[in-house]
């Protein structure tokens, strides 16, 4: 079976879309220099040849089936693909990379078949595709290890990390965040930029797991770092980290200070979806005082900012804290209905945290309500999301509402049972148990301490 040359594939697309020499040659190219590469007289090189397949609507990997490249065209794919993956086209993107690996493979160029491997596992990243882009990840470690790249081992580590952080393996992210930071350190690496990154990850990774003192600590270096590289944005998101970190802690007055520090520069950058965030933050931190009004007024303004970016992920937050003010208030069809919004949301998204944070509420919903039975179901469910999370303080509040919801259904036993696990989960965590400073009557449905 005969199969086209390359000047044959151009000469046919052209004329399928009737298109003459001169025209496909436009201002770049002669008529004569289409007329020798259609008769396989003249081969052009990768960029002319991008140039004619964007003219001829074809994707550039249909003209390069035959074409034996050089690493300077290896480069060239790689760039291609990672300006189709900053385009969101992932598809293209990986249809880049890949040409680009075969080439890397077939000329033996080891560091550049390791970058393929990594471009491979952020086109899959992008596109959800988790395992790919693990594996991917995984023999770029492989070849930069055999290579001794520690600069670039430390990059690759990171990007396992963030595999493992998407999925919510919290325990394995921060092993591999560390492991990212210490082959930087040892390599002297000088890339703020890379490193903002890295510790941001690893503070958050820490917050979530409910190890503060440690979230702290990276919070503050990457704090740090962004004043190195001048970024007002991640500066901002620094400060946010810390004031969350600051409140965490119950030292109100502090926290209130970073997040009018973050507040200011995300104003200067007019960086809507962190202004967001801030106004959730600085929202929550008034609804641990009591200063339930104040914390409206920003909760609404977070969702305000985050309709306005269609941030619909975000918004699910935004719509859980204002259920935790209406159940507060004792409105609670107005909290059953935020919960609905956000599950909405989440459902579609699929934030497990955040789900399992949303079933908490509506739990204490229908308990107030008297629906022991559902109640119980839905603190149960949160408990079982929470503990395949890795999530210790998430838990330990779950269990001490099990707990609570069991003794006052009068069974000892099981209200015992969770109230030990609830503890032992906050020590183990470095916190102290809170107190229920709030709850809503199921009779009154007015706030009642307990």
């Amino acid at each position: 079976m005969h199969r086209p040359s390359l000047g044959e594939k151009i000469r046919q697309a052209r004329k399928e879309l009737c298109m003459t020499q001169e025209e496909l040659a436009g201002k770049d190219f002669t008529k004569g220099f289409i007329s020798l590469v259609e008769l396989d007289k003249a081969k052009p090189s990768l960029e002319s040849l991008t140039v004619l397949a964007a003219r001829l609507n074809r994707p550039l990997t249909f003209f390069l089936e035959d074409r034996l490249e050089s690493k300077r065209d290896i480069d060239l794919l790689a760039a291609l693909g990672e300006a189709q993956l900053r385009a969101d086209r992932t598809s293209e993107a990986l249809n880049f990379f890949g040409e680009a690996l075969r080439i890397s493979q077939e000329l033996d160029d080891r560091p550049r078949e390791a970058s393929c491997h990594r471009c491979l596992g952020q086109g899959h990243f992008q596109a959800n595709n988790l395992d790919a882009a693990l594996e991917a990840f995984e023999r770029a470690l492989e070849i930069y290890s055999e290579l001794s790249l520690p600069d670039q081992t430390a990059r690759i580590h990171f990007l396992v990390g963030t595999v493992h952080h998407r999925r919510h393996k919290l325990t394995q992210a921060i092993e591999a965040y560390r492991r990212s930071l210490r082959e930087a350190e040892s390599a002297g690496l000088e890339d703020d930029a890379f490193m903002l990154k890295l510790l941001s990850n690893l503070a958050n990774a820490y917050w979530k797991v409910g190890e503060a003192r440690e979230a702290r600590a990276f919070y503050q270096r990457a704090a740090e770092a962004a004043a190195r590289a001048a970024d007002f944005d991640a500066m901002g998101s620094a400060y946010l980290a810390l004031a969350l970190a600051y409140r965490e802690r119950g030292e109100v007055e502090r926290a209130l200070e970073y997040s009018n520090r973050a507040l200011e520069l995300f104003e200067m950058k007019e960086t809507m979806r962190l202004m967001a965030d801030l106004h959730n933050s600085i929202g929550a931190m008034h609804a641990d005082q009591g200063e339930w009004e104040q914390a409206l007024e920003h909760y609404r303004e977070s969702l305000r900012l985050r309709q306005l970016v269609n941030d619909e992920a975000r918004q699910a937050y935004t719509f859980t804290e204002l259920a935790r003010y209406h159940y507060f208030r004792g409105e609670l069809d107005a909290a059953q209905e935020f919960c609905r919004r956000s599950q909405g949301l989440l459902d579609r998204l699929g934030d497990p945290l955040e789900a399992g944070r949303t079933r908490l509420v509506r739990g204490l919903i229908e308990k107030a309500r008297g629906n022991w039975e559902e109640a119980g179901r839905l603190f149960e469910e949160s408990a079982s999301i929470f503990a395949g999370q890795d999530t210790k303080v998430e838990l330990a509040e779950t269990y001490s509402e099990l707990g609570f919801l069991y003794a006052e259904r009068g069974d000892t036993a099981r209200s015992n049972e969770f109230l030990a696990k609830s503890v032992s989960l906050f020590r183990e965590a470095g916190r102290s148990p809170k107190e229920r400073a709030w709850n809503v009557s199921s009779e009154s449905g007015s706030p009642v301490t307990g």
